[in-house]
Protein backbone atom coordinates (compact mmCIF):
# COMPACT_ATOMS: atom_id res chain seq x y z
CA UNK A 1 0.00 0.00 0.00
CA UNK A 2 1.38 3.54 -0.89
CA UNK A 3 -0.35 6.59 -0.42
CA UNK A 4 2.21 9.22 -0.77
CA UNK A 5 1.29 9.81 -4.21
CA UNK A 6 -0.27 12.92 -5.62
CA UNK A 7 -3.77 12.43 -7.07
CA UNK A 8 -2.74 14.37 -10.39
CA UNK A 9 0.15 11.83 -11.34
CA UNK A 10 -0.92 8.52 -12.19
CA UNK A 11 2.62 7.36 -12.88
CA UNK A 12 3.16 6.56 -8.82
CA UNK A 13 0.24 4.11 -8.83
CA UNK A 14 1.23 1.08 -7.66
CA UNK A 15 -0.43 -2.09 -7.37
CA UNK A 16 -2.82 -1.81 -4.39
CA UNK A 17 -3.80 -4.65 -3.22
CA UNK A 18 -7.20 -5.39 -1.12
CA UNK A 19 -5.39 -5.46 2.44
CA UNK A 20 -1.51 -5.33 2.74
CA UNK A 21 0.80 -8.30 3.72
CA UNK A 22 2.80 -7.08 6.16
CA UNK A 23 0.55 -3.80 7.50
CA UNK A 24 1.86 -0.87 10.08
CA UNK A 25 2.69 -2.24 13.28
CA UNK A 26 2.37 -6.59 11.60
CA UNK A 27 3.80 -8.51 14.76
CA UNK A 28 2.49 -6.66 17.20
CA UNK A 29 -1.01 -8.34 17.93
CA UNK A 30 -2.15 -11.72 17.34
CA UNK A 31 -5.98 -10.56 18.15
CA UNK A 32 -9.08 -8.55 17.27
CA UNK A 33 -9.95 -4.94 18.28
CA UNK A 34 -13.33 -2.78 17.53
CA UNK A 35 -13.05 0.94 17.37
CA UNK A 36 -15.69 3.28 18.44
CA UNK A 37 -15.66 6.84 17.96
CA UNK A 38 -15.87 9.15 20.77
CA UNK A 39 -15.23 12.83 19.25
CA UNK A 40 -14.14 13.76 15.87
CA UNK A 41 -11.48 16.42 14.71
CA UNK A 42 -12.84 19.99 13.99
CA UNK A 43 -11.39 23.82 13.65
CA UNK A 44 -11.26 24.09 17.45
CA UNK A 45 -9.81 20.38 18.35
CA UNK A 46 -7.66 19.19 16.18
CA UNK A 47 -7.98 15.51 17.76
CA UNK A 48 -9.64 12.43 17.15
CA UNK A 49 -10.76 10.50 20.15
CA UNK A 50 -12.27 7.04 19.95
CA UNK A 51 -11.85 3.81 22.21
CA UNK A 52 -10.40 0.28 21.51
CA UNK A 53 -11.31 -2.62 22.74
CA UNK A 54 -9.36 -6.52 22.61
CA UNK A 55 -12.54 -8.95 21.48
CA UNK A 56 -10.02 -11.65 21.17
CA UNK A 57 -8.54 -14.25 24.08
CA UNK A 58 -4.90 -12.82 23.59
CA UNK A 59 -3.32 -10.07 25.18
CA UNK A 60 -2.06 -7.45 22.39
CA UNK A 61 -0.92 -4.10 20.97
CA UNK A 62 -3.54 -2.17 18.95
CA UNK A 63 -1.22 0.25 16.87
CA UNK A 64 -3.88 2.71 15.02
CA UNK A 65 -2.79 5.40 12.61
CA UNK A 66 -4.60 8.62 11.46
CA UNK A 67 -4.30 9.60 8.02
CA UNK A 68 -5.34 12.56 6.17
CA UNK A 69 -6.51 13.63 2.36
CA UNK A 70 -6.85 16.89 2.04
CA UNK A 71 -10.08 17.53 -0.63
CA UNK A 72 -9.25 21.60 -1.46
CA UNK A 73 -6.11 23.54 -1.43
CA UNK A 74 -3.76 25.57 -3.22
CA UNK A 75 -2.12 22.49 -4.46
CA UNK A 76 -2.57 18.70 -4.70
CA UNK A 77 -2.09 16.60 -2.15
CA UNK A 78 -1.25 13.06 -0.96
CA UNK A 79 -3.51 10.37 -1.88
CA UNK A 80 -3.30 9.56 2.09
CA UNK A 81 -0.62 11.27 4.49
CA UNK A 82 0.21 9.55 7.90
CA UNK A 83 -0.24 12.61 10.44
CA UNK A 84 -0.65 10.21 14.03
CA UNK A 85 -0.23 6.86 15.12
CA UNK A 86 -0.50 5.66 18.77
CA UNK A 87 0.01 1.84 20.71
CA UNK A 88 -2.20 0.83 23.44
CA UNK A 89 -1.42 -3.02 24.67
CA UNK A 90 -4.80 -4.66 25.79
CA UNK A 91 -5.62 -7.45 27.75
CA UNK A 92 -8.30 -9.61 26.36
CA UNK A 93 -11.60 -7.46 26.85
CA UNK A 94 -9.76 -4.64 28.13
CA UNK A 95 -11.22 -1.05 26.65
CA UNK A 96 -9.15 2.25 26.26
CA UNK A 97 -9.96 5.33 25.42
CA UNK A 98 -7.29 6.88 22.88
CA UNK A 99 -6.68 10.42 21.07
CA UNK A 100 -4.33 10.94 18.29
CA UNK A 101 -3.40 14.92 17.91
CA UNK A 102 -3.42 16.26 14.66
CA UNK A 103 -0.10 18.59 14.32
CA UNK A 104 -0.95 21.74 12.04
CA UNK A 105 2.22 21.14 10.25
CA UNK A 106 0.30 18.33 8.83
CA UNK A 107 -2.49 20.50 7.06
CA UNK A 108 -0.01 23.13 5.62
CA UNK A 109 1.10 23.67 2.04
CA UNK A 110 3.42 25.63 0.61
CA UNK A 111 2.60 28.67 -1.69
CA UNK A 112 4.25 30.09 -4.68
CA UNK A 113 6.75 31.84 -2.42
CA UNK A 114 7.64 28.89 -0.89
CA UNK A 115 6.25 29.79 2.28
CA UNK A 116 4.24 27.86 4.43
CA UNK A 117 0.48 28.63 5.07
CA UNK A 118 -2.20 26.98 6.29
CA UNK A 119 -4.93 27.63 3.94
CA UNK A 120 -9.21 26.97 4.09
CA UNK A 121 -10.63 23.97 2.86
CA UNK A 122 -11.88 20.12 3.82
CA UNK A 123 -10.16 17.58 5.45
CA UNK A 124 -10.54 13.81 5.35
CA UNK A 125 -9.45 11.70 8.03
CA UNK A 126 -9.08 7.80 8.24
CA UNK A 127 -8.27 5.76 11.13
CA UNK A 128 -6.62 2.39 10.06
CA UNK A 129 -5.06 -0.79 12.03
CA UNK A 130 -4.01 -3.82 10.27
CA UNK A 131 -4.23 -2.00 7.30
CA UNK A 132 -8.39 -2.12 7.63
CA UNK A 133 -9.89 1.75 7.27
CA UNK A 134 -12.07 1.74 10.64
CA UNK A 135 -13.20 5.13 11.25
CA UNK A 136 -13.54 7.99 8.90
CA UNK A 137 -14.61 11.38 8.42
CA UNK A 138 -13.93 15.12 7.78
CA UNK A 139 -13.46 18.11 8.80
CA UNK A 140 -12.97 21.85 7.63
CA UNK A 141 -10.07 24.50 8.53
CA UNK A 142 -10.58 28.27 7.85
CA UNK A 143 -7.01 28.70 7.22
CA UNK A 144 -4.64 31.41 7.65
CA UNK A 145 -3.06 32.77 4.61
Amino acid sequence: MYYNYKDSYQGMRYYDAPRPRYPFGWGLTYTRFTYALASAPEEGDLSLSFTVRNTGERTACAVPQLYLHRTQGAATSRVRALCAFGKAELAPGQEKALRLDIPRESLAQWDARGRTVLPPGRIQWFLRDGGEDLLQGEFSVKGTE
